[in-house]
């Protein structure tokens, strides 16, 4: 039986998850609170609003089996919210409030696609800290850089006259969102960004924020902090997804993956990586860094696992809810000969609603990826914190599961079990796109092997800590197993401060022997033929 469609499934699953607010169009106003606006009248949110509710009816995950979501609280608050006009990004972010308290759900949100640069911010940096138990933890509000308003390391007292904490409450009732490590981890320039000031009151009439800071045990008087214009940032746009550096004074490489982006590029990388690591005798400690990961394809995770293990492992169960608008948009995922093949192969299927277990899964992976003749035989761990998300949770989650690795860092940004396969709609009336989550992922909970959250005290010595506990235990010569629950000093290892500097890798022509060479190749080849015969790409 012809298996080619059934690449498609996981090919639709889009669940990337970076949040945007901003405005495609605007209209001057009198309020100096915010300089750009876009006004929805109430005739306008409301065919919004049942538009939304509508296409979730149909085709959410959460949704099937029920017929009416008009006598949840949540929608009802949101009805009763449209007898006014409303500003754009107001309008959105009540949306958003609406799906949040419905689903709990990050992947199924309203948003603009447009450029960010159109709003203004303040000249501040501010990242949460943890503090706490693990699962019981406080957040802590922090100053990341040195600017004309506040240092490296000071606590933030109040932004607009609004705490830390509760600022965290806003954005636990507001932000679509699975676990407080997501929202601890959303992108710094949320905080700052005009729309979000405004949005929860934090801007006075002459568009400052009054921000109030502890320095060295002091609280300093309130400064007030103007919005400024957003500037592009060349080097943050020129970044690259995906790179890699060795730690020759550790013995470590690392693998930095920012994005799962499975293309020509990451093969590039990947294997110029392999070549480097296989061919030098001295490293002997492997890490991918998933930490600033949103997701994306998660067929870089099978592909690159190819290097650590040959034997065969689970991945995960998904269960997906098929609708005329899923069809629509996916078409393959609904043919005929895929869901034929999707039954012979162990998957339970019906006209509603599919479930593909784990061995499945891997029984479709297992002959398109690159089956290396030599694996790496040292340790190999994992990186992850709140932004790890989506398909690099999957990544981080396949590695924990089948005791491939262990991960290092704070806890993901996803639930155990979490939502995808999005499907996507302009919505009426407004510039925001809905993306609406279709099916369900089953996996284990993913708490870090090895707790090593980010402190003030790292802050302020610009640290990496979690990098640091790894390299620092390769060079000290330990063999003691990474295990569950550790945290850095159990094992008296003192800190490394060797100061040798990293030795850093552009991506260049393949220096792997021929065999590594020409099963990367093979496994690539393979999965490219597939993208190109249906005209999809793998993405999770």
């Amino acid at each position: 039986m012809k298996l080619s469609p059934f690449i498609a499934f996981w090919i639709s699953a889009s669940l990337l998850s970076h949040f945007s607010v901003c405005n495609a169009q605007t209209a001057v106003t009198a309020d100096a609170r915010l300089s750009a606006r876009r006004i929805v009248n109430a005739e306008e949110q409301l065919e919004a609003l049942e538009f939304i509710l509508n296409k979730t009816l149909a085709s959410a995950f959460e949704t099937y089996g029920v017929s009416s979501l008009d006598d949840r609280a949540p929608v009802m608050e949101m009805r009763n919210s449209l007898s006014t006009n409303s500003t754009h990004y107001d309008f959105q972010f009540r949306l958003n409030r609406m799906l949040n308290e419905l689903f709990h759900d990050a992947h199924t949100r309203v948003e603009v696609e447009s450029n960010l640069d159109k709003y203004r911010s303040i000249d501040m940096c501010l990242t949460w800290v943890a503090s706490g138990e693990l699962g019981e933890e406080s957040w802590d509000l922090i100053s990341s850089c040195d600017t004309d308003y506040s240092q490296r390391g000071d606590y933030i007292v109040s932004v607009g006259g609004v705490t830390p904490e509760a600022l965290f409450e806003m954005l636990r009732r507001t932000i679509p969102h699975e676990n407080d490590y997501f929202l601890a981890s959303l992108e710094e320039a949320w905080l700052v960004r005009e729309d979000f000031l405004s949005y929860f009151g934090m801007l006075d009439n002459q568009g400052n924020v009054a921000v109030v800071i502890e320095r060295d045990g002091a609280v300093l008087e309130a400064v007030y902090v103007p919005l400024l214009e957003t500037t592009s940032n060349a080097d943050d746009e020129n970044t690259p997804f995906v790179s890699y550096e060795i730690l020759n004074h550790s013995s470590t490489a690392v693998f930095k993956l920012d994005d799962c982006i499975f293309n020509g590029t990451f093969m590039a990388v990947m294997t110029e990586f392999w070549s480097s690591v296989l061919s030098n005798p001295n490293i002997d400690n492997v890490v991918v860094d998933l930490r600033a990961n949103r997701g994306g394809d998660f067929s870089v995770a099978p592909v690159f696992l190819s290097f650590i293990s040959k034997d065969s492992y689970e991945l995960f169960d998904i269960s997906q809810r098929i609708s005329d608008d899923f069809c629509l948009q996916t078409p393959m995922l609904c043919d005929p000969e895929t869901l034929t093949a999707l039954t012979s192969l162990g998957a339970n299927v019906t006209d509603e609603y599919m479930t593909i277990p784990s061995s499945v899964m891997s029984a479709f992976f297992a002959p398109l990826i690159p089956q290396s003749e030599v694996t790496f035989g040292g340790q190999f761990s994992v990186l992850t914190s709140g932004t790890t998300f989506s398909s690099a949770h999957l990544f981080a989650g396949v590695v924990q599961q089948n005791s491939l690795g262990t991960l290092v860092g704070t806890p993901t940004g996803n639930t155990p079990s979490f939502w995808g396969n999005l499907i996507s709609f302009p919505v009426p009336h407004t510039d925001l796109t809905f993306h609406l989550a279709t099916s369900q992922t089953e996996g284990n909970s993913i708490f870090p092997d090895v707790l090593i959250p980010t402190t003030r005290e790292d802050i302020l010595a610009d640290k990496d800590p979690q990098l640091d506990f790894i390299a620092s235990r390769n060079s000290s010569g330990s063999n003691t197993p990474l295990s569950a629950a550790m945290i850095p000093g159990d094992d008296g290892i003192a800190d490394d401060d060797d100061e040798s500097p990293p030795e850093t890798i552009a991506p260049t022509s393949s220096t792997l022997d021929d065999s590594h060479s020409s099963a990367v190749d093979r496994g690539f080849g393979r999965l490219v033929i597939f993208i190109l015969m249906f005209g999809v790409v793998l993405v999770l």
